[in-house]
Parts: C-alpha cells; structure tokens; sequence
C-alpha cells in the first residue's frame, strides 16, 4: 500500500548510472550524437562523467569488466539476470 508521504510526493529526477567500455567515446558519443553536455571526465585512466541536457543528468561510469557491459535487449532474455 502506497502511504500518505508517497501519495503527496512528486519526483522530478533520475540520474542513471550507464556503465561502459570507453568513457571518452561514450562521452563523446552523448555530447556529438545526442546533443549533452559535460565539464569534465574524472579519474586517471578517465572512468567518469556527467553528461547533461536540459533537466537530465546521466552518469557514465567505466565498468571494472567488459563483461559488465551487455545491450538491454541481451539482458532481456533473462530478466533477473541484472
């Protein structure tokens, strides 16, 4: 049962954390192809950033393995999987 609070509450944002193989590229990627923006990439090797547009924030984070990293429709298949 929702309560009270919950009922009277609003989100206004989500920050998703998107794990990748090269935080340059993806990072890259989000500002060329999609139109974000960020200030930096955090971390020596780069393993972090912030990408935003308009009233959305993402975080890109460099997986600790590649095999971190699959498409959704891969994941999909076995849905508790992740």
């Amino acid at each position: 049962m929702i309560t009270k609070v919950a009922q009277l509450s609003k989100l206004r944002r989500v920050s998703p954390v998107f794990l990748v193989r090269d935080i340059v590229k993806s990072s890259a990627y989000y500002r060329d192809a999609l139109g974000f923006e960020f200030d930096q990439i955090w971390g020596e090797p780069p393993c972090f950033s912030m990408p935003t547009r308009d009233d959305v924030t993402i975080m890109l984070q460099l997986a600790v393995s590649p095999g971190m990293v699959s498409p959704v429709s891969v994941r999909m298949k076995e849905p508790h999987s992740w």
